[in-house]
């Protein structure tokens, strides 16, 4: 290991605890609409107001060093939950890092490139999502300044990078020169994107009618709709694995607070998560065994 690999690794950790940092203020922010997470850039004490000093904002490193959990002018309590965020952000930003790029290409840029490119790709949606699926269990929504651009710039992220999308179910432009896996990949991310939106929506219908109240938010009609952008028809596996989680989930809570609501945008993002980087071996499993049960 030299002292080049050990620059790129720190500049990650670096860069994904200022983007955890940032989450922090469009997490507190985006939800309250008297705020601007562009216009307002200093942050605020919210029980005395005071502005916070930039060095109050230095990503974990204030909080437990500087601040030590209080703010500097009222001593009010900071909540853990920020550095938290900060850290599980730089932790992901790594693990992308050893996931996408060849440990033996950090170094090396130019090399690497597609695992970059794939990589910042990645990082791009994980925090996306993050961010959205703590507002959901916040607030119970998914705003659409997060979901509405996703749907339009979904398609366009998997056809600059084709390998985003497990695999193309119709591919047009099958043995074409040039850009044909980056057409196949648009094709099917604005298919997926449509099909997403029509599918949630008619389970939603459905549910409204059958229980008699809104079964489904239209946040999370437009979440998968992003979702099937990257995905393609794969977000059908998406559903299948957030509805799995959701139903463990919900029974486990529902037993200890009964008054408790589970919000779905997490586990739509828990499950895009999933597909995403396992889906065609998830999906092999899956079939694999129902195979040898029904063998049985």
């Amino acid at each position: 290991m030299d002292w080049i690999y050990s620059l790129v690794v720190g500049f990650v950790a670096v860069l994904g605890l200022l983007v955890g940092s940032f989450l922090n203020v469009v997490i507190y922010r985006l939800p309250r609409e008297c705020l601007s997470i562009w216009r307002q850039t200093r942050s605020r004490c919210p029980r005395c107001g005071v502005q916070l000093r930039w060095f109050d904002n230095i990503p974990l490193l204030s909080y437990v060093i500087l601040l030590r959990g209080r703010c500097r002018g009222c001593g009010a309590r900071i909540s853990w939950r920020y550095p938290l965020v900060e850290l599980v952000t730089c932790l992901v930003f790594l693990g992308l890092l050893f996931l996408d790029v060849p440990q033996e290409q950090i170094r090396y840029i130019d090399l690497a490139f597609g695992g970059w490119r794939l990589w910042a790709m990645h990082v791009l949606i994980t925090s996306t999502l993050f961010a959205l699926s703590v507002i959901d269990y916040d607030y119970r929504i998914l705003p659409d300044a997060l979901t509405k651009p996703s749907i339009a710039i979904a398609p366009f992220l998997v056809f600059l990078v084709p390998e985003l999308m497990p695999s193309t179910f119709w591919e047009p432009f099958a043995g074409g020169e040039g850009w044909s896996p980056n057409l196949n990949a648009l094709v099917n991310g604005v298919m997926g994107a449509g099909a997403a939106m029509g599918t949630l929506w008619s389970i939603g219908w459905l549910g409204s009618k059958a229980f008699r109240k809104p079964a489904m938010g239209l946040g999370d009609v437009k979440l998968l709709a992003g979702m099937g952008g990257i995905l393609g028809l794969w977000f059908l596996l998406v559903i299948v694995v957030a509805s799995f989680a959701g139903s463990i989930i919900g029974l486990i809570v529902l037993a200890i607070r009964k008054d408790r609501y589970v919000p779905f945008g997490p586990f739509l993002a828990f499950g895009m998560m999933v597909v995403m980087f396992r889906g065609p071996q998830l999906l092999e499993s899956v079939l694999d065994f129902m195979s040898r049960g029904a063998a049985h």
